[in-house]
């Protein structure tokens, strides 16, 4: 849950606070501060799986006067089971950054492997003309992955305001689809209002499943597939704290068994990489993407090392 807080001893700035609770409406960490006060940060939308919250807000440019320029901000907070507590992934981080016009009203739809936050811009500041655009949202970097996409983007006299986006992976669903839903009005010739709604259905390509899997080794967290990129990387969630991972990137297989478990791709063919798994669960590996690799396909499969020797992925 997230809310815009005001009413500082220190500052007339508001701040974004927030609490997490469970589906029986427990508290499970009350009172987080979400953002700072160095300037304004209002109208707060959150979705995620549980375990990655995504928050988007208004964030005003003009620290001077509550009437300045507003942009959209984004910042990632991930669950710590081993302090019981969320706990910020990635700070504050500035989208749709513009000097001339106001972006407000942002919503989020938390879709696996990437986060809409659709939002209303005031493209004309003469003419209050707004249209309706939205971010594809990496939500380990909070960096777009994709240009700014306009939804309805008309003139004149025609408004888009007052997005609303919903993910179906918000009522238990596993689908990667979202609906938005916004209002448009007519103003100075009819003053008629309409709400019109779009579907995402976003396309990941085709993923198959290998096998080799084995043990609590947490979930496989991807960024934004895209080359080139440079804050590509591929990530896991919920494994144990304080652990090594490794990361096994290879065009060939081998099956090589592990206990339990089978390493499919070839280790003596491969790109490694091992990281230590963060108290929160989370591990990051980078992957700096160069161009040219449309097309190209490679086996991955990561391993978590326990303390006792025994692995898992």
């Amino acid at each position: 849950i997230v809310w815009s807080r005001s009413g500082f001893a220190t500052t007339s700035n508001s701040a974004i606070r927030g609490a997490v609770v469970d589906r029986n409406i427990n508290v499970l960490d009350n009172f987080v501060g979400i953002t700072g006060t160095t300037r304004d940060y209002d109208d707060p939308a959150v979705d995620g799986d549980g375990d990655l919250f995504i928050i988007a807000y208004e964030r005003n440019e003009d620290t001077t006067t509550t009437a300045g320029d507003n942009d959209i901000g984004v910042t990632t907070w991930i669950w710590d089971p081993t302090n019981n507590q969320v706990e910020s992934l990635v700070a504050d981080t500035v989208l749709g950054a513009t000097n001339s016009d106001d972006e407000t009203n942002p919503s989020v739809a938390y879709l696996g492997g990437q986060v809409v936050v659709a939002f209303e811009d005031e493209d004309d500041l003469a003419t209050t003309d707004y249209d309706i655009r939205y971010f594809a949202v990496d939500p380990f970097t909070c960096l777009s992955c994709e240009p700014t996409n306009s939804v309805a983007a008309g003139s004149g006299t025609v408004k888009e305001r007052f997005p609303v986006i919903v993910a179906r992976r918000s009522s238990g669903d596993s689908s990667d689809q979202a609906m938005l839903i916004y209002n448009t009005e007519d103003t100075g010739v009819t003053d008629n209002g309409n709400l019109t709604g779009r579907i995402f259905d976003p396309n990941d390509g085709v993923l198959q499943d290998l096998g080799g899997g084995c043990g609590n080794a947490g979930q496989l967290r991807v960024g934004c597939a895209r080359s080139p990129n440079g804050a590509a990387f591929i990530g896991v969630t919920g494994a144990s704290p304080g652990q090594m991972a490794w990361l096994v990137l290879s065009p060939s297989t081998s099956n090589i068994s592990c206990g339990p478990c089978t390493l499919i791709p070839d280790p003596y063919t491969s790109i490694l990489y091992t990281r230590s798994i963060a108290a929160s669960g989370y591990v990051a590996f980078p992957l700096s993407l160069p161009s040219g690799l449309a097309g190209r396909e490679a086996i991955a499969q990561w391993i978590l090392f326990g303390s006792s020797g025994g692995c898992s992925g």
